[in-house]
């Protein structure tokens, strides 16, 4: 499969990092899905996070020549959603 340009390009952008989890049952179901983040192509740049532990702290960073990183948490359902105006 060939991608654009811009899909590489997008999909290059984003560097996920992660604090530390709280831990306890919450921790133990989270953790049978994986993480997993969905990188759209638009403008603003949308970064679309699930399968995160309630609560748990996540730092999206876009690099672009200059770095831009948000900090968010993900919600009861263990999912977020950042934006980048580029």
């Amino acid at each position: 499969m060939r991608h654009t340009g811009r899909m590489t390009r997008g999909l290059a952008l984003v560097a996920l990092v992660l604090t530390l989890a709280p831990g306890g049952a919450a921790a133990d179901q989270a953790a049978s899905e994986r993480a997993r983040l969905q990188v759209g192509m638009g403008t603003p740049l949308v970064v679309r996070g699930r399968h995160f532990v309630p609560g748990e702290r996540v730092t999206v960073t876009v690099a672009t020549g200059q770095k831009r990183a948000k900090r968010t948490v993900a919600n009861g359902l263990g999912t977020f959603v950042v934006r980048f105006r580029m």
